[in-house]
Formats: C-alpha cells, structure tokens, sequence
C-alpha cells in the first residue's frame, strides 16, 4: 500500500510539472525543464525500485488530463521497457525524458482539431501530425536535454514501412530507442481506449 502511495503522489508530481511547463510554453515563457527531469529522475528510482506499483497508477487516469498523463505514462512504460531490456541506466534516464517530452508540442495544434471527438478530415489529421516537429522544435535548444531525448522525440511517429510522420524515415533509419518509444505510445494509446477513457487516438 505504502508503495502504491508513493507511485500515485509520484505520478501527481509528474503531471503538475507537464502542466507548468505546457503552460510556459503557451505563455512564451522561459522553460525551466529543471522540475521535469526531477520528476522523470524519482520515476525511474520508483520504477527500479517497484515497477509494479508505477504501472498501476497509470492505468487509473482522469478523463479530462489525456495529454498530461499520456506524457507520464509513456515515460513510465519507456522506462520499464528499457529495464527489462538491461539499458544502461544513463540511457534510460535520456530515453524516459524524451518520452516525458515526445506530446508536448500538441500545445501548438487548434484546440478545435486537438479535442474534436469525431473523425478528423484529411486536411486535420495534416495539422496533426505537425506536432512532433514542435515538440523538436520546444526543445532542441534546450543543454538539459540529450541528442537522444530529442531523436525520440522527433521520431516517435516514424514507422519501419516508411508511412510515418513527420520525415517519413524507414527500416533502419529509425533508431532502435525511437521504435521503442512508438511501441510505448501507441501500447498507452491502445490501453486508454481500452479502459473506455477517450481522447481521439492519433496513432
């Protein structure tokens, strides 16, 4: 019980840091990635720790926070995958933050297509899949974050046929650690819809 505690005050501290730093960036602010790489740090020692309990959490979710703890809990199943994998730590820790990291530029898509509950047109799903160049873009200039983080980042949306999104990369050009982070995104995608908690799926 004392571990489920923990994993779920975790899990809150990871959301209200995705909140703030969301809102810095709709505000034009100066970023301060400082609480998000705390937060994503006390993840991976929890998850090494009990990855049990982390994994719970995140199969309990708020209907109305989609994009908040779609964040966490990519970062969590990327770090749990990457440790039963045996990834050297270090890597780990750059791989989790680049998943904590992967949505963040869905700020920069219309609330209009963003929440739209029915099928999205052609020309919507277009705008859609501009988002992982903003996350890039948020945070490419940004020493805190590794070339890793950003690699995952950017290529989360990439498939091995060449259909993905944005560069339309395939086989071998995407990275081991960005196919990872894909198999994460759409694993949570699948589970949420599963659970019956809905926010369009852009898979």
């Amino acid at each position: 019980i004392l571990e489920i505690k923990k994993a779920k005050d975790q899990f809150n501290n990871a959301k209200q840091a995705t909140r703030q730093l969301l809102k810095d960036i709709i505000n034009g602010g100066n970023l301060d990635i400082a609480p998000v790489i705390d937060v994503v740090d006390n993840s991976i020692n929890l998850i090494y720790k009990n990855p049990d309990a982390m994994t719970c959490i995140i199969n309990i979710r708020e209907k109305d926070d989609y994009l908040l703890e779609h964040s966490v809990s990519v970062s969590v199943l990327m770090t749990v995958f990457a440790k039963y994998l045996k990834i050297d730590k270090k890597i780990v820790q750059q791989l989790a933050l680049g998943a904590f990291l992967h949505d963040i530029g869905k700020v920069k898509i219309p609330d209009n297509i963003l929440q739209k509950p029915s099928k999205l047109t052609s020309e919507e799903f277009e705008v859609i899949k501009t988002h992982p160049e903003h996350s890039f873009n948020i945070i490419k200039d940004m020493n805190e974050v590794s070339e890793l983080s950003i690699e995952v980042v950017a290529q989360h949306h990439e498939k091995l046929n060449g259909q993905g999104y944005p560069y339309q990369l395939e086989g071998d050009e995407i990275s081991e650690y960005s196919r990872m982070i894909s198999i994460c995104d759409i694993f949570d995608a699948l589970t949420l819809s599963l659970i019956h908690i809905s926010e369009p799926t852009r898979l």
